[in-house]
């Protein structure tokens, strides 16, 4: 039996009962009734069901749960397909269709030859003496052999011979055309593939800005970058970041004695907030540095589902989801002691090196740390996550030749660190060893020249064809990585620095599973600095991406309204 449907109908519940705000939740008597069966049908259908192994390997089901989906958040008239995420739009749509289906009396007009012997006929009921479409019913003879349905006029001397059986049509113009389209199958629209490597290719949205976005800038840049920092320093040094890995160590040692914890993330990083999950990478079986070379251990899925089990069965934690079919899969729990939500990653080490090299590149040049912790705060629309937000700075940043380039880094084989082919190594200098200097510029003027940086019409970069490649840029250069050059025949514009990225291409070049290819064409492309086929915003949309870096531009007006006072660099309608 096929469960696809099942499977993604259980996604789709999972989805939606997190999108609600942790917590104590007032539920109705309706909902809580449509729960209570839900559970005793699931009761029932576990209690009658054997369980077997699954058929698919698990490439081939990621690959199936990833293509189909049913939207967690909408539903769908039955009637019209429309879809609505709210109860009121609901509720209103119920009531137009009610009153569109109040419609005139129907009547269907007879005209038999009351000489000719009785014959059956169909009567089909439409609106008598409609206005709009001025239908006329009638029931007229035509021979047996006609097939084809014509108008009939208005004049009772329009009959046909005697041989002939009763049917019913409609007296309006184009009769026949109309009814040829009802019978033609609607064709579906095969829509190009957008090439998102040319100029332009991002809409130009015009929309003002919200009233959160407009409050958040009439505050003192140096006052919310002041408190961001602090939150973030003193999250960062919180005593519960290493006492849950402490209690989490101590629940899994008897199940899996080699066990390690590795935290990554905003919390290691030092642009955290109070609300940020602890993330940490859970090496059960040694596998920090890969697994390709290590068969026969267990499946991601596997040490999810027993470490799920293992919590489950203790005080200290709640399971709080469980995700398998996303890139990353992981589990988040919630540890009660400390009250601090984490996201619980099983794969390898690559995620604890990304946050080791930011941590050092971000404090290499303090003034960016803090420029990526005002920028989250910034992020009100939640459009980037945090790990793409630190990665556009860092980049900003090396064009400006005030960081360093990755693969400067890892020149000195002896820093590698190869986990499942990539490198994530590198060296740590100071900036008197890259011979760089320390740039005490006003943050402010840093927030606006990043604002103007990604910014449509940008002197710098221009996202629309160009990679965000923190792994190699040249500082102050023209000449930059293109999306286009990954069309090149064997990647030969590519530049030789990214030898492993063109070997793993290469390699991958008829792998039709979406997750080994590098998404080069999209709207916006970010890569990461040691995973290089993976680009960290291939999820944005073009509306998205175009609403982002309208953003860009409006809020660097905004920046240069509040620190210049001028006027002219708002729309009229903008000026408080």
């Amino acid at each position: 039996m096929n469960y696809l449907a099942t499977n993604l109908l259980i996604e789709s519940l999972t989805l939606n009962l997190a999108s609600y705000k942790p917590g104590l939740k007032n539920i109705d008597t309706f909902t809580m009734n449509q729960i209570e069966k839900l559970m005793k049908k699931l009761e029932l259908f576990l209690a009658t069901s054997n369980l077997v192994q699954c058929e698919e390997d698990e490439l081939q089901r990621d690959k199936i749960m990833m293509s189909f989906y049913q939207q967690p958040d909408t539903v769908r008239c039955r009637h019209c397909n429309e879809s609505f995420s709210e109860n009121v739009a609901s509720t209103q749509h119920i009531q137009n269709n009610e009153e569109n289906e109040q419609k005139p009396k129907l009547k269907a007009i007879s005209v038999n030859n009351p000489v000719a012997e009785p014959k059956k006929t169909e009567l089909i009921e439409i609106p008598a003496n409609d206005p709009e479409k001025r239908l006329k019913t009638e029931i007229v003879e035509i021979p047996q052999n006609v097939t084809q349905t014509k108008p009939i006029g208005n004049d009772r001397n329009d009959t046909l011979a005697n041989d002939r059986k009763n049917i019913q049509i409609e007296n309006h113009t184009n009769a026949n055309t109309e009814i040829s389209a009802k019978k033609m199958p609607k064709q579906k629209e095969i829509k190009p593939q957008v090439n998102y490597m040319k100029r332009r290719c991002l809409p130009r949205l015009n929309f003002k800005m919200s009233k959160d976005m407009k409050n958040f800038f009439k505050q003192d840049i140096m006052t919310v970058l002041e408190m961001a920092v602090a939150e973030s320093d003193k999250v960062k040094s919180a005593v519960e970041n290493k006492k849950v890995q402490e209690q989490l160590v101590e629940c899994l040692k008897p199940h899996y004695p080699a066990v390690k914890c590795y935290p990554f993330g905003s919390r290691v990083i030092g642009t955290g907030s109070y609300t940020s999950d602890l993330d940490i990478f859970v090496d059960l079986q040694e596998v920090y540095y890969g697994r390709n070379d290590k068969p026969g251990l267990e499946s991601i899925t596997e040490s999810i589902l027993k470490v799920e089990k293992i919590l489950k069965n203790t005080k200290q934690w709640t399971i709080d989801e469980i995700i398998l079919n996303s890139r990353v899969p992981l589990l988040k729990v919630i540890n009660h002691r400390f009250n601090m939500k984490c996201d619980l990653t099983f794969s390898n080490g690559l995620a604890h090196r990304n946050s080791l090299l930011l941590e050092y590149l971000l404090n290499l040049q303090p003034s960016s740390r803090m420029l990526v912790c005002y920028l989250k705060k910034w992020n009100r629309e939640k459009y980037l996550n945090g790990y793409t937000i630190s990665l556009m700075v860092i980049y900003f940043l090396q064009l400006m030749g005030w960081l360093p380039n990755v693969s400067t880094l890892q020149v000195d084989p002896q820093n590698d660190v190869i986990i499942d082919g990539w490198n994530a190594g590198f060296a740590t200098p100071t900036l008197e060893e890259l011979n760089h200097k320390s740039k005490p510029f006003e943050i402010i003027v840093l927030v606006e020249e990043f604002f103007h940086f990604y910014g449509f019409y940008a002197n710098f970069i221009v996202l629309e064809i160009e990679v965000i490649s923190p792994f190699h840029v040249e500082s102050c250069s023209v000449k930059t990585l293109l999306k286009s050059d990954f069309e090149s025949p064997h990647y030969s514009k590519v530049p030789s620095q990214f030898k492993r990225l063109k070997q793993y291409l290469l390699k991958h070049k008829n792998d039709t599973n979406p997750r080994h290819q590098f998404a080069y064409n999209r709207p916006l492309v970010v890569q990461d600095p040691f995973e290089l086929s993976h680009n960290v915003a291939k999820g944005i949309s073009p509306e998205m991406a175009g609403r982002i870096i309208r953003l860009f531009e409006m809020s660097e007006r905004k920046i240069k309204y509040h620190v210049y006072g001028m006027e002219y660099f708002l729309p009229k309608e903008e000026i408080w």
